[in-house]
């Protein structure tokens, strides 16, 4: 892949994602909420960071030939850019920047054959010689499909900036000239034939609505559980997958012919849940809480008042803490990273080198079918191999070295946590009585002083003994006794009938709290943009912060909006 950013740094285009400010409030509206509940301020401005804070350009590696690409091959505003790590070396701080280019590189089935400079338009690498068919020149990294939900980390993980989460445009269906997305979304560009009308009729993806990713509870037609991901898109149409040269010479060209899966008897049989993007900034200091550390914090708590214990999810290989993801599935930022990378835009790489094949199987495609959609060797993402590099910059060298998986992972570890802005009167008084009612036992503020790094870290260098602000405990805990129920408000009690580990379909981590000062959408699932409705929906029968939401109803509405103001410094 080290071709890849070079050629990017031809075909840069600039994007400008709406600024958090010009965001609209959305408050859900139910006649059963209690009256005179606390309103959601809505997201914030975030502080304006000190002019020596570090963010990357390409300006951070003046030695290396690829540093604008490898930057921000995307041309970015550096305020979009997430800040590092404080306190890391030169060559970190340089692996980092080339690792967020890497976030941001779109993927097409066999990446593009490099154009004239200035092009927009290209050859795919895989057509065949003489074809007159173009995709966008961005689209440089081979693998996509032949199912996925996206083309690239940042087409989810986008605001307020790379790294985020998901922006006020939803690129499953709306333009997004940054990622070459054309109106209509990713599942029809370059000609691709997908169609979301069963979820668009449903209300439930639209063109503002937070970016989703399906699951189907059971196996269609079955009573058997599912849990599993159903992307939303094939390669099928797509000018790349057409008589394309496929890696059986014994087949010639071939068309592939991916059909979606069955989402409108899905729909309509109420089989599909839905999970949605977070942001993901600060996981490096996450990944370095000791087990130790994040269970004596939770021992603190127990034997408190509000009936409040949780449990953690285990890696099945070693019992370590698990601790990304919604239920908490995942062991490290790599296995989330390859996982996402299989799973979301279906490249296959060292850790998940197999295609996925739970759709072929529904739809009972023969080995042909499937043979037809596979135009590159497995894995598609592997180590790179940099023959003659005269590259003295270490931190460049081990981002080209390293597969993209890797470099995904690299730029979350290094990525500092989301700022936050010193609190006014009222905020401190939300401050106090977040953690007086009880918030603070699942969404750790670090009071019991175990929310630390470990004392001594190989990687990243520099964040030993680092408070970890994330506002959780990364434990996973009971929010309902079942599916199907709904709480006292009239509100859909927090179920998603899936299991990931030894976390039920009740049961989720405790949702990191850092970056609410922009977050748009809340809950797994993405169902409100209002912060008040998000605490109402915790409540249930069976429900661990039960109580606590009790004691939250209970304040005042001065209390209440000063708690709220609180969660949006986050």
């Amino acid at each position: 892949m080290k071709n890849l950013c070079g050629f990017a740094a031809v075909v840069c285009l600039v994007t400008a994602l709406a600024s958090v400010s010009a965001v609209p409030n959305a408050q859900a509206q139910d006649g059963n909420l209690p009256a005179g509940l606390g309103q959601d301020p809505g997201t914030q401005q975030l502080p304006l960071l000190p002019s020596t804070t570090v963010t990357c350009s390409s300006t951070n590696n003046p030695n290396h030939v690829l540093d604008a690409a490898a930057s921000n091959p995307h041309g970015i505003p550096v305020s979009e850019i997430p800040t590092p790590l404080q306190g890391i070396g030169q060559n970190q701080l340089d692996l980092f920047c080339a690792a967020v280019g890497f976030f941001q590189v779109v993927n097409s089935l066999d990446g593009v054959i490099p154009g004239v400079v200035g092009a927009t338009q290209c050859v795919p690498a895989d057509l065949p010689a003489g074809s007159t068919a173009t995709i966008s020149c961005i689209e440089v990294a081979p693998g996509l499909g032949p199912r996925f939900n996206g083309n690239s980390c940042a087409m989810c993980h986008q605001f307020p900036g790379i790294l985020g989460a998901s922006s006020i445009t939803n690129p499953e269906l709306a333009a997004d000239p940054s990622l070459a997305i054309p109106e209509g979304g990713v599942g029809v560009m370059d000609g691709a034939t997908n169609s979301l009308t069963p979820f668009i009729n449903a209300g439930e993806i639209t063109q503002t609505s937070a970016i989703r990713e399906v699951r189907f509870i059971d196996v269609p037609n079955t009573t058997t559980p599912d849990g599993n991901v159903h992307e939303l898109f094939a390669v099928k149409g797509r000018v790349d997958a057409t008589n394309a040269i496929n890696i059986n010479p014994a087949l010639g060209d071939t068309t592939c012919a991916e059909q979606q899966p069955d989402f409108a008897n899905a729909v309509s049989e109420g089989n599909v849940i839905f999970r949605i993007p977070i942001i993901v900034q600060g996981d490096g200091l996450v990944e370095l809480i000791d087990d130790e550390n994040l269970k004596n914090n939770l021992a603190a708590f127990a034997g408190n008042t509000n009936g409040i214990s949780g449990t953690f999810n285990r890696s099945g290989n070693t019992f370590n803490i698990t601790r990304f993801g919604w239920k908490a599935q995942n062991p490290s930022l790599t296995v989330f990273s390859g996982e996402a990378y299989n799973v979301e835009q279906g490249v296959t790489n060292d850790l998940f080198p197999n295609e996925k094949r739970i759709d072929d199987d529904l739809l009972g495609e023969t080995l042909t079918q499937i043979v037809d959609c596979q135009f590159r060797p497995l894995p598609e993402d592997t180590v790179n191999f940099v023959a003659g590099s005269s590259n003295s910059n270490e931190g460049n060298l081990t981002s080209e070295i390293s597969s993209a998986f890797f470099n995904f992972a690299f730029a979350m570890r290094l990525s500092a946590p989301p700022p936050t802005t010193a609190l006014t009167t009222a905020e401190k008084t939300g401050q106090t009585l977040f953690a007086q009612i009880g918030c603070n036992q699942c969404h750790a503020n670090n009071s019991t002083k175990d929310m630390v790094t470990i004392s001594n870290s190989s990687f990243p260098v520099g964040q030993n003994s680092v408070p970890v602000l994330a506002f959780s405990d990364f434990a996973i805990h009971t929010m309902a006794s079942g599916p199907g129920l709904t709480n006292q408000y009239g509100l859909a009690c927090l179920d998603d009938s899936v299991m990931q580990g030894v976390a039920t379909g009740n049961m989720f981590r405790s949702a990191p709290l850092w970056g609410t000062t922009s977050r748009l959408f809340f809950l797994h699932d993405g169902r409100t943009t209002s912060l008040a409705d998000a605490i109402l929906f915790h409540d249930c029968a069976g429900s661990e912060a039960h109580e606590v939401i009790n004691a939250f109803v209970a304040l005042s509405t001065t209390n209440q909006d000063d708690i709220l103001a609180y969660l949006r410094t986050l």
